[in-house]
């Protein structure tokens, strides 16, 4: 089951990491999957949705797929997405954890045999989060530095484990590394690849305990295996942070019909892809998200009418009326900057409610590609344009989604939420799913808008009654308007 798992020496894993480290030199936001898995308010079980085409247990699960739209499928209700790399038993494939990060902003898991230091530098690269860490695979000296290489390239370890006596092996590494790893426990037998949830709900029972009794109650605990109806996934809340979930999802006619059958969670994918930008009250982001706004952004830069501090957005966040849509707003927020330093995105990683973040200055290609590494973060860039010619060159840029926006007549960059529109014939024929248009949309030209075939659009005065105040009949109007005029498109 683990070839892979060779045992090596420890001066030459040690030698291996200072290899590594000058091929991929690169650093990326530490613990983001971990602090996405550890469930929402009121202990809601986190999801992590697994993309998977087979297994040893069941064989082929599914032949033929969309694999854009199922990993949008599985983005629009979890908390991060498992991606199976290991070909041979699971028929993983090493280019979709990078094609992925095409599709969703959220943390991405590696699952394979995970063995030497150079996995985890490939994993990095490749644009994991984290990386599935197989207790039964390797010792706890070879899984010390495993996870001294998640350390150095910033990305999180999942330990799995399989037995009970892997416990305490798991919760004594957990206490070196307690803000890199979340603890899975596994319900499947790996000898003949049956599963006992009864035996998997009593392990994570015992792990609970475990880290209780180490004071680390922080680690995530999550389920794995077997969860195949809505009182599984309930019984396992009453221990688990989170639940990892692939054969179920996969192997459905529709991942979007059970996940709502599985987690009560319902699925939007409809076109265009909605963000609503410059919130300032609690009250109009909630009607963003119950009126199914993909995307709310928040301008976390100074001096601007919609501008909020650090502690403007906190107080915005914890406010009591958006408890019920805090999960979605954790997953649909970005932050709005302008040539944010390294320091003001340190700040915004900090607070764990980002994902993605909006560049709204003159940031260079070279500076986009070096916030999406080393900070993790989903990119979007905003810009303007003057020609077709720009535009043609815009889809060069490193960014997850590119933003072609409005512009005061006096000014050189991307001004958002001025309400100036542009021509948008500019966009007509060479839009990608990769494009985002703004700048003066509104209800009135949505059909103008819609004939660009752009997939996504963003509109912040177009809902406004002033400047940071939105108007809640606005907001639903504008979602549902445009939901009727792409399906007429």
């Amino acid at each position: 089951m683990f070839e892979r798992a060779e045992k090596v020496s420890q001066p030459a894993l040690e030698k291996e990491i200072d290899c590594v480290r000058k091929e991929f030199p690169f650093l990326r936001d530490p613990h983001r999957f971990c602090r996405a898995i550890k469930g929402g308010l009121g202990c809601q079980l986190a999801v992590i949705g697994e993309f998977k085409t087979s297994s040893p247990s069941r064989g082929v699960i599914r032949k033929v797929f969309d694999f854009p739209t199922a990993i949008k499928e599985l983005g629009s209700f979890s908390e991060a997405i498992s991606i199976l790399t290991e070909p041979h038993r699971f028929g993983g494939e090493m280019g979709r954890l990078v094609d992925s990060r095409k599709y969703t902003s959220l943390p991405l898991l590696r699952k394979d045999f995970i063995s030497d230091p150079y996995d985890i530098a490939e994993s990095a690269s490749l644009g994991a989060d984290a990386v599935l860490i197989i207790l039964s695979a390797i010792s706890d000296q070879d899984a010390e530095t495993l996870l001294k290489a998640c350390e150095y390239y910033g990305i999180d370890a999942l330990l799995e484990t399989h037995n009970e006596s892997e416990l305490p092996r798991a919760v004594l590494l957990a206490q070196r590394w307690r803000e890199r790893v979340a603890i899975g426990v596994n319900s499947r037998n790996l000898e003949n690849l049956m599963v006992d949830l009864s035996l998997g709900f009593s392990r994570l029972n015992e792990l609970k305990k475990l880290l209780e009794s180490a004071n680390l109650q922080g680690v995530p605990i999550v389920a794995e295996s077997g969860i195949e109806s809505p009182e599984d996934a309930k019984t396992v809340s009453e221990v688990a942070n989170a639940v990892l979930v692939g054969s179920a999802l996969m192997s459905s006619d529709s991942i979007s019909t059970e996940a709502e059958r599985l987690f009560g969670r319902r699925v939007l994918l409809e076109k265009p892809w909605i963000k609503l930008c410059g919130f300032t009250r609690a009250q109009d982001v909630q009607a963003a998200l119950t009126n199914g706004a993909d995307s709310v952004g928040f301008v976390m830069t100074p001096g601007f009418a919609r501008s909020l501090s650090l502690k403007d957005f906190l107080g915005l966040k914890n406010d009591p009326i958006l408890s019920p849509v805090s999960r979605e707003l954790k997953k649909r927020a970005v932050a709005v900057t302008v040539n944010p330093s390294d320091s003001d995105i340190e700040k915004l990683v900090d607070l764990g409610e980002f994902l993605t973040i909006q560049l709204h200055g003159d940031e260079s290609s070279s500076r986009v590609s070096e916030i999406k590494h080393r900070f993790g973060l989903r990119v979007i860039k905003a810009l303007t344009l003057r020609s077709r010619e720009e535009a043609r060159e815009s889809l060069s840029l490193p960014a997850d989604l590119i933003l072609w926006d409005g512009i005061r007549p006096e000014a050189r960059q991307a001004q958002g939420g001025t309400g100036h529109p542009w021509n948008f014939e500019l966009a007509e024929g060479i839009c990608t799913e990769r494009v985002i248009l703004g700048g003066g949309i509104k209800v009135e030209n949505l059909q103008i808008v819609a004939s660009t075939k752009v997939s996504g659009i963003d509109c912040s005065s177009g809902i406004e009654t002033s400047p940071g105040l939105k108007s809640v009949e606005k907001i639903r109007n504008f979602i549902e308007s445009a939901r009727k005029t792409w399906g007429k498109v």
